[in-house]
């Protein structure tokens, strides 16, 4: 089973949906949604995003586990550490730490610069 149906279908039982419920929500067709949770069908990429919108979902999560966009890399060791300490810092702090990473990347930090400012 592709991994896009198994999500599909885990997230489907903790909410105690069926295909119908998920057609509906997604505004597709129940025919539709049962050929290509039982294999017969490829999901699309407007079928994709329907369902992410009915899952809460980021349409590009769902399109990767379609198999429609390629997988992100694999994460780097300490970037969850990062993300977590960056989310304790101030708003003020966060905007200094994001000039300053883009100027060590080599991106133009004028433009951002200049918002941080402005705030």
């Amino acid at each position: 089973m592709s991994k896009f149906v198994t999500f599909v279908n885990t997230n489907l039982e903790e909410r105690g949906w069926t295909y119908n419920e998920l057609a509906r929500r997604a505004n597709l067709s129940s025919g539709g949604v049962s050929r290509v949770m039982t294999g017969q069908r490829n999901p699309g990429f407007d079928f994709c995003v329907g369902i992410a919108r009915a899952l809460s979902e980021p349409p590009e999560k769902m399109l990767r586990l379609a198999g429609l966009l390629p997988a992100l890399p694999p994460a780097v060791a300490e970037e969850s550490e990062v993300v977590g300490l960056f989310r304790r810092l101030s708003s003020q702090t966060r905007s200094v730490i994001v000039i300053t990473l883009r100027g060590l990347a080599g991106l133009p930090v004028r433009a951002a610069l200049n918002e941080t400012q402005a705030a």
